[in-house]
């Protein structure tokens, strides 16, 4: 396989996509979350994979900025079936007060991953569905 062809299916760009991740969370345990968001914006630029796209999310909603959330988990969510993007899009949903939405998502998580908090607490929270 030439390097081009590498380049192309990102298993150049992976690994330093992975060695972001890592150092984010570094960022994000040193409570520098402005940090730890840019380094994991870096990671999805080089390698756009729900591990990293997911902590993005995750990142946003940290922050307080859970409508900057939605792209980077319903991203993941598409990509990765069994991750917990799902709950945490249902989690984001449900701070911006989308309530429809966020017992849609909470029902997919649930659905992928049975007994997951957060999905149950975006359930009991919102009464739609009902």
């Amino acid at each position: 396989m030439s390097e081009q062809d590498l380049f192309q299916t990102n298993e150049l760009s992976r690994p330093a996509s992975s060695r972001l991740v890592h150092k984010a969370l570094q960022q994000a345990d040193r409570g520098d979350l402005q940090a730890a968001t840019k380094t994991l914006q870096r990671a999805v630029e080089l390698d756009p994979r729900a591990a990293p796209l997911e902590r993005l999310g995750e990142m946003w909603l940290k922050l307080n900025q859970p409508e900057r959330a939605i792209i980077p988990l319903a991203a993941a969510v598409t990509l990765d079936q069994k991750g917990g993007a799902a709950a945490s899009l249902a989690f984001a949903f449900m701070r911006l007060r989308r309530e429809r939405e966020a017992h849609a998502m909470a029902m997919i998580a649930l659905a992928r991953r049975p007994g997951d908090r957060k999905a149950l607490e975006v359930l009991q929270a919102t009464r739609e569905g009902e």
